[in-house]
């Protein structure tokens, strides 16, 4: 019945938006601030050859050349059209955002996401 803070930590890589509904109906209640995690390799795709790809969801397979600047290209518009699309969409369900690399502090990332919500009370 008490208003609470929420905290998603998801890397959202979900088919589509199943994430809308969910979050939606918590974000009716509750204060919501999702926490989308991020591989580096998914901003940008390292030129390491071929590789392939395994899709967690379905165990869906593919190889792609990593080695090719299109193709990197490529998976960079989608991964960075995806995150804009996350962040728009978390934006619209009025709850915060913020992106949390692997491999990078986090805490100075956060740091800053509560700053942000403290000014704004």
């Amino acid at each position: 019945r008490r208003r609470a803070v929420v905290f998603v930590i998801s890397d959202f890589l979900v088919d589509g938006n199943a994430y809308l509904r969910p979050l939606s109906v918590l974000s009716r209640k509750h204060d919501v601030v999702g926490l989308s995690i991020v591989d580096p390799a998914e901003i940008e795709l390292p030129s390491v050859g071929l590789i392939e790809l395994i899709d967690a969801e379905t165990g869906a397979r593919r190889t792609v050349d990593a080695a090719s600047p299109g193709v990197r290209r490529r998976l960079a518009e989608v991964s960075a059209s995806r995150r804009a699309a996350l962040a728009a969409d978390l934006v619209r369900l009025g709850a915060d955002h913020e992106e949390i690399v692997t491999g990078q502090d986090y805490a100075h990332q956060l740091m800053l996401l509560f700053r942000r919500r403290e000014s704004r009370r």
